[in-house]
Order: C-alpha cells, then sequence, then structure tokens
C-alpha cells in the first residue's frame, strides 16, 4: 500500500511498481523480487487511504501479518503487508473508494 501524491503520481507510481525491479527502493521492491504481482487496486482522489487501507484489511476476518512493520517504516501501522489464504472480496472491505483495477 501506498500514495502516489509524490513526482510522476500515479502513472509514475504504477509504472515503477510494474517494471522488473532492478534498484530496490521501498520494502515492496524487494517483495517483488520473489512475488508476483497480480492486481493493482487504487483510487484517484487526493485523499490519502492507505492506512484506513491498511487497518480495513489487517482487521478483516483471515488477515494474517507475515512481516511486522513491512511497508509502515515512516508510520504508526504495524504493518501494511497483510496476508490472506484465499482471496478477500476487497471491494467488501474497503467499499466505495476503490476506483480502478489493474490486472
Amino acid at each position: 500500500m501506498g500514495s502516489a501524491f509524490g513526482p510522476g503520481g500515479l502513472r509514475g507510481r504504477l509504472s515503477h511498481h510494474l517494471a522488473p525491479v532492478t534498484k530496490p527502493h521501498w520494502h515492496i521492491d524487494h517483495l517483488r523480487q520473489a512475488a508476483i504481482c497480480r492486481e493493482v487496486w487504487f483510487t484517484a482522489d487526493e485523499i490519502s487511504r492507505e492506512h484506513d487501507w491498511a487497518t480495513a484489511l489487517r482487521t478483516s476476518p483471515g488477515a494474517s501479518m507475515p512481516a511486522p512493520r513491512f511497508g509502515a517504516s515512516d508510520c504508526a501501522c504495524p504493518t501494511h503487508l497483510i496476508h490472506f489464504a484465499d482471496k478477500p472480496d476487497l471491494t467488501a472491505i474497503l467499499g466505495g473508494e476503490i476506483v480502478g483495477q489493474v490486472v
């Protein structure tokens, strides 16, 4: 999870996260070296939802936190990496905040 309010905006962040990892920068870059990105869910509004989404996912049935502080080294969240054994219904968890999906 993250926000794309910096240089390049959403397009720049998605381009970075969907390209092959050459110079790991964020926690997710290190994970991507061993995992495949299957979906990206996002919203394009000007409200940062990173922490709200992390909390909603973390407190959902079946959620586990495999790596404490992962992706959350700059905030008070316990982690931004949440695992589910079965794919959760993200629209039910996050409501109408999601406006796009890249598969």
